[in-house]
């Protein structure tokens, strides 16, 4: 038809001359089509490219599109011209027909000279500087000292500034370049990849680069080689934001090394080779406070340095956290700042207290994981679900419930993504990952907002179930053990890496902080066979490794979450044989025992019952009470297995009470028949307490040197099995005897025995081991030094409750007050010694202590019964 139009009333372009006549056409059909956005038609072109296979950077953007329906243009891409009506409904016959029209409107036009004498200005595009920036100097002197020297006879330098979403990265990107500035006179690019395709900023940047826009290409491929072209010679510095691929980034980046490219981006774009990276994590306090000082207000307030240290540790140290925690601050003047970090502290409200508006850390974390693909998103979101501080590959595999080699590729594309950390190799050689703690909230809370509730239970149970199989089979692989653990049938082991459990050791200490949490969570759950399970078979690695605080903490969390059965008598009876190491805290080892016993006998546990028994008796010696310790230990070995664990407790209670009777050869007796039974067995204390004790005999029989053979074996023995405080108790008594025996190496066993209760953060070992010195100062002439650690240790044997071991001090105190001629005092010391060991029934130490008084002088004899409240107490 002659008036542009086919004979369905569909606009034409029959008769078009120009290329203005064309898009004024194209606009018509447009309008006929129901004047559909122009980013409906990019992407309905989009989609019709990627159906030919066309690669992402021939789809065009929005912008592109609606340029081909502007006037004025001097050419159109007729590729583009064709899908675009085909996308406004255009059949085959009609696209043949614009296709044509085009050959006719697109005749070559030769620039005019008044074009080309167009005025060009240097572009200078960068936003305005970030206010109230802080910090940052060693990303930014990387930056600098990276593209601060442009030159063409090298590639062009590209820097990757990236970072989790919040962390500032353009505010350091920005304030780079504005220091920049003077070294590219030729201008600087700025583009936000996040909202716009490679093409069209393209376009943007040839304009700024002096191109008219009527001449700009229209293909992708094109306006890249052009804009290599127009920036080749030339000193410009390109800043792209929010790069979300490298294929953003590749047609973007200039062909010379006179200019410079900074990008920022989520990810550290590692396919792109030969570029520059510097990470950006949490600001450093010193200027995480200050900004958190300067958005808040902090001038015209009361500020406590402390509350300020707690919120922005709270905010993770991430600028946009703590930017929007001072502005809150800065809006409300009479909130305190302790208040708000105790708001701050509470997990359920803390990304909620850090959205302002549309923004916030939450969102900055959506759009993060809007990006990655489904396997990665389940180990994220199943990893805050466990709440755990750092993730090995295996568990994350277990629990998302998928191979090693997807939860491995999965974590890659996390810690790519910045939502995990690598924080280095754990013992046993594996790789760990962490989450900011922000990072962990947000990843739990999508977790219980987008896992149905059946697989959230799954996922931990899969998790849990994977740990109590580890645990139970690195237990059983332990070479020291005291405790017998109950009757557990096997259990398969999870997928994991060869050699995970080579050195079961090594295992329980990579997995302390996930296996206490385990436990905590079930028995918060209300999995508590689950709970006390794992928690027994983590007992063996809690006594070797002087694990205290997660043997207490664990335990008393299994006991409240089963009050009765086997699991509440294990955990019970566990507490209790805690409660002897280092040493004996009778008082609280009694209450548990006790405790254990009434659940045995309630449950019928015959053999739980004698296993209560024997660690009553244990404490009864500290106590005194000897009688109940030899009649509750005879009961128990009616029902033990000979040289089982009860079997070699109650012999040892038997060994120790006549040792305290004065009956040492007796004592001796029965401390060797435990050595003999335990023999072919797995080495446990007792065994380890019958060496050290049968050492203390010969020592009390003046065989020296035969006591310090014992514990010379004994020391080798327990540096094999790893079990420190064993080990400790061994070097105090070696040292002691060593010095006694007149031996070399006596400080030297001493000066180790101390410094290995101060790395085990031992109070009672180092009192013991300054015990054990004051001997040699004594021996050594100076009971001066001698009285002193001898004070000190007493203090802390008096707070923790050790009768026996208080008694045996006083006694060496007074000998030292001796020496330094204060009999009246060291009289007092005696007494209150001789008060301890009448209590407990220790009828040699008395006597012995009778023949010290009466050994004194007899003025200060009578001094000391006349006046006692005169001397001294240590």
């Amino acid at each position: 038809m002659g008036d542009g139009h086919d004979p369905a009333g569909r606009p034409s372009p029959e008769g078009v001359t120009t290329l203005d006549d064309l898009c004024a056409r194209l606009r018509e059909l447009r309008a006929w089509a129901g004047n559909p956005s122009f980013s409906r038609i990019s992407d309905s072109v989009a989609a019709v490219r990627a159906a030919r296979g066309l690669p992402e950077g021939d789809r065009p953007g929005r912008v592109t599109v609606y340029e081909c329906f502007q006037p004025g243009r001097k050419r159109i891409d007729v590729d583009l011209l064709v899908d675009i009506v085909a996308a406004l409904g255009a059949d085959r016959d009609e696209q043949a027909r614009w296709r044509g029209a085009h050959r006719i409107t697109s005749a070559p036009k030769v620039p005019q000279p008044a074009a080309q004498a167009q005025q060009w200005w240097p572009p200078a595009e960068l936003p305005a500087d970030v206010v109230g920036f802080t910090g940052r100097e060693r990303e930014l002197a990387a930056l600098a000292e990276l593209l601060g020297e442009p030159g063409g006879a090298r590639p062009v330098p590209v820097c990757v500034v990236s970072g989790i979403g919040g962390i500032g990265k353009t505010a350091v990107a920005l304030r780079a370049a504005h220091d920049l500035v003077p070294r590219y006179p030729d201008g600087q690019l700025f583009a936000d990849l996040s909202t716009a395709q490679p093409a069209e900023v393209l376009a943007q940047f040839l304009v700024g680069l002096g191109v008219d826009r009527s001449v700009v290409p229209d293909g992708l491929e094109e306006r890249a080689a052009l804009y290599r072209s127009r920036s080749a010679g030339r000193r410009v510095l390109v800043v792209l934001d929010n790069a979300p691929t490298e294929a953003a980034v590749r047609p973007l980046v200039p062909g010379a090394g006179t200019c410079g490219v900074l990008v920022t981006s989520r990810s550290r774009l590692p396919g792109l080779a030969g570029v520059h990276r510097v990470d950006v994590g949490g600001l450093p306090t010193a200027a995480a406070l200050a900004l958190l000082h300067e958005v808040a207000g902090g001038q015209s307030r009361e500020w406590d340095d402390d509350d300020a240290r707690a919120v922005v540790r709270l905010c993770d140290r991430m600028p946009l956290a703590i930017r929007i925690a001072g502005a809150r601050l800065a809006r409300r003047p009479d909130l305190r700042l302790a208040r708000f970090a105790e708001r701050l502290a509470d997990r359920h409200a803390r990304l909620d207290l850090l959205t302002s508006g549309d923004t916030g850390v939450r969102a900055c974390f959506d759009l993060t994981c809007a990006e990655l693909g489904a396997p990665a998103l389940r180990v994220f979101l199943v990893t805050g679900l466990l709440g755990l501080d750092t993730v090995a590959c295996w568990t994350a595999a277990v629990a998302a419930g998928m191979s090693l080699s997807e939860a491995e590729l999965a974590i890659d594309e996390l810690v790519d993504a910045r939502l995990f950390t690598a924080v280095g190799t754990d013992p046993t050689g594996e790789p760990r990952f962490g989450m900011h703690d922000l990072i962990r909230l947000y990843a739990g809370e999508r977790a219980a907002a987008e896992l149905p509730g059946e697989q959230r239970r799954a996922c931990v149970e899969r998790a849990t179930e994977a740990w109590l199989a580890l645990a139970l089979a690195a237990d059983g692989a332990l070479p020291f053990r005291t405790l017998p653990p109950p009757a557990e049938a096997p259990r398969a082991l999870p997928a994991i890496p060869p050699g995970l459990l080579d050195e079961p050791v090594t295992w329980f200490e990579a997995e302390r902080a996930q296996l206490r949490a385990a436990i905590l969570r079930a028995c918060r759950d209300g999995w508590a066979e689950q709970a006390w399970r794992l928690a027994d078979a983590c007992a063996g690695f809690y006594e070797a490794r002087e694990r205290y605080d997660d043997w207490d903490e664990t335990h008393t969390a299994c006991l409240a979450a089963c009050p009765t059965g086997v699991g509440a008598f294990t955990m019970a009876r566990n507490l209790a044989y805690r409660y002897s190491l280092p040493v004996v805290r009778g008082a609280a080892m009694a209450e548990h025992a006790r405790r254990a016993l009434a659940i045995s006998e309630a449950a019928g546990l015959v053999r739980g019952s004698a296993e209560a028994r024997v660690l009553i008796a244990v404490a009864s010696i500290n106590h005194g009470a000897f009688d109940e310790a030899t009649g509750l230990a005879g009961a128990a070995r009616e029902h033990a297995e000979p040289g089982g664990i009860v079997d070699l407790v109650a012999l040892s209670v038997l060994g120790l009470v006549h040792r305290l009777r004065g009956d040492i050869d007796t004592a001796a007796e029965r401390f060797a028949d435990i050595l003999a039974r335990s023999r072919g067995r797995r080495h446990n204390a007792y065994e380890l307490v019958a060496l050290r004790t049968l050492a203390i005999i010969r020592r009390d029989q003046d065989r020296h040197a035969e006591a310090a053979a014992i514990l010379a074996d004994g020391l080798r023995l327990t540096r094999a099995l790893g079990v420190r405080s064993s080990e400790l108790l061994m070097l105090i008594e070696l040292g002691e005897i060593s010095a006694l025996a007149g031996l070399p190496d006596a400080d030297e066993h001493l000066a180790a025995a101390l410094a290995l209760a101060e790395a085990m953060s031992s109070e009672i070992g180092a009192a013991l081991a300054l015990r054990a010195m004051s001997t040699s100062d004594l021996l050594r002439g100076d009971p001066e030094t001698a009285l002193d650690r001898l004070i000190r240790s007493l203090a802390v044997q008096r707070r923790h409750g050790l009768p026996h071991v208080e008694a045996h001090t006083l006694r060496a105190v007074g000998t030292a007050q001796t020496r330094l001629g204060a009999h009246d005092i060291a009289a007092d010391s005696w007494r209150q010694a001789r008060a301890i060991y009448a209590a407990l029934g220790n009828g040699a130490e008395t006597a012995a202590i009778d023949r010290d008084l009466a050994a004194l002088p007899v003025r200060n004899r009578e001094a000391a019964a006349a006046e006692p409240g005169l001397a001294s107490s240590p």
